[in-house]
Parts: structure tokens; C-alpha cells; sequence
């Protein structure tokens, strides 16, 4: 009886080892599921997400749809250092418009800040701030027939890589406007009689520049002395042509008669 005995108990024990090895392996086959599940997941999410950054050309990502639409796009920012409302916008354009960039696979919505002289484009849910790269420094702007261009420029004594807007090409001279905003802090006021100036983003006169046949983009001359130095064998016709230098249709003008 005892030897009975203890064949039963060997049994069971040798079934419950059986029990416990089916239930580690239809475990085991369980996680490995969950693994192959998790690196499908993960392969196709990393595939979205350089499919989204290869359609925008690997520009760097400024803010997410939260940030943007919470004031940068409206015309009423806040000023963080301060607190106070700023007025106006550093946007030439409030809002995107629909844009041509050289090299660009497809069309996109941009905006110039004149500020920090960057062109921000609008993908989906995300902004982009477009690098200043060679391959990247024509934009036409479809909707208002703009033409922003990256070049190197000679800003009193200093040299500036920036947007500057194309007014006029004609052969090897052309005509370049410069927009930019300054941000003017808030004013708190001094005494009962003077009121306190709120913070406020204030376009500057616009600038306008020569781009020249030997590459050279130089400021604009304010004479027509300068002028007939910088192209001397145009020196007749800008003697003879009255225009204003401070006017920019003239001198869209001027530089298409030459």
C-alpha cells in the first residue's frame, strides 16, 4: 500500500509539473505576441513621424498647436517678462498664406516674422521655422504675389544673411525691400497727467537695398550721384529720370526703365 501510495503522489506531482509547464509556455508565447505587437506599433509610428518631417523638409519645430493658437497668431500677444497686453502683430501677414518655396515638394502656409526675420510654416497641428539654407531662399507668395528672398547683404557695416523682399529683377540689377518690427516695452505712468503706454510692436520704415551685377546687395543710395557710381553705365538715364527715393513705386520704376 505504501508503494502504491507513493506512485500516486509521484504522479501528481510529475501532472502538476506538466500543468506549470504549458502554463509558462502559453505565457511565454502570450509576451512574445505582446513584443511583436509593440515593435510593429512602434515601427510604424517612428515611420509617421519621419514621414511628417521628411514632407517638411526637417524643419525645425517652433511650437505645437496649443502655443499657436494660443495668441501668437491673434493680434493681442502677451508680453512674459511683464505681463501686459502687446499691441500689433510681428507678423508681416496675420495669418498664413500659401506659399512657393524653390526645392519644395509641395506648396505651403507661411508667415514672415519681421521680427526675428524668420518665415514660420504651418504643417497639420505643428509650425516650422524655415532654415536659412541656400536651396531654401526663393518663396513666392501665391496669394499676394510677394517674392521673399534669402541674400547676403551689406547693412551699414555690418553684413546680413535675412529675408529681403524682391521689388523688381531686371537683367543684373534688383530692387529689395527690408520689413522689420521692433518690439517697444510697456510705459508705466509717471504722474496723474500722463497715461501709461502699453507694450507694442511698431513697424519700422521700410529699407531698400540694390542688389548689383556682380553679386552685391548694398543699401539703396539716397542720391543719384551714389547711384550712377554703383551702375556708371546707367549713369545717363538715372540723371535724366525723376524719382523719389523715398517712394517705392518709383523706384520699382527706375530700376525696370534701366
Amino acid at each position: 500500500m505504501l508503494i502504491i501510495h507513493n506512485i500516486s503522489k509521484i504522479k501528481k506531482k510529475k501532472f502538476g509539473n506538466i500543468i506549470f509547464l504549458l502554463f509558462l509556455y502559453d505565457n511565454i508565447k502570450i509576451i512574445k505576441i505582446m513584443r511583436n505587437s509593440l515593435v510593429i506599433l512602434l515601427s510604424f509610428s517612428t515611420s509617421v513621424a519621419y514621414s511628417q518631417f521628411a514632407n517638411t523638409g526637417g524643419f525645425s519645430n517652433v511650437q505645437d498647436n496649443q502655443s499657436l493658437n494660443s495668441g501668437v497668431a491673434r493680434n493681442n500677444l502677451i508680453d512674459k517678462s511683464s505681463g501686459y497686453n502687446i499691441e500689433g502683430s510681428p507678423f508681416i501677414f496675420i495669418n498664413y498664406v500659401k506659399a512657393e518655396i524653390v526645392d519644395a515638394t509641395n506648396s505651403v502656409f507661411i508667415r514672415y516674422n519681421a521680427m526675428k526675420d524668420e518665415i514660420e510654416i504651418k504643417e497639420g497641428n505643428n509650425v516650422y521655422v524655415l532654415p536659412k539654407e541656400d536651396k531654401y531662399s526663393e518663396i513666392n507668395i501665391l496669394e499676394t504675389n510677394q517674392k521673399l528672398r534669402l541674400v547676403t547683404y551689406a547693412d551699414g557695416k555690418k553684413t546680413t544673411n535675412g529675408y529681403l523682399f524682391l521689388l523688381a529683377d531686371n537683367d543684373n540689377i534688383k530692387l529689395y525691400k527690408k520689413e522689420s518690427v521692433i518690439l517697444t516695452k510697456h510705459k508705466e505712468a509717471t504722474n496723474a497727467y500722463v497715461e501709461s503706454k502699453p507694450a507694442r510692436y511698431e513697424t519700422q520704415k521700410a529699407e531698400f537695398y540694390i542688389g548689383l551685377e556682380n553679386g552685391e546687395v548694398v543699401e539703396f543710395p539716397k542720391n543719384k550721384k551714389k547711384l550712377a557710381e554703383l551702375v556708371p553705365e546707367k549713369k545717363n538715364q538715372i540723371s535724366e529720370s525723376n524719382f523719389n527715393f523715398n517712394n517705392e513705386n518709383e523706384l520699382i520704376r527706375l530700376i525696370n526703365s534701366l
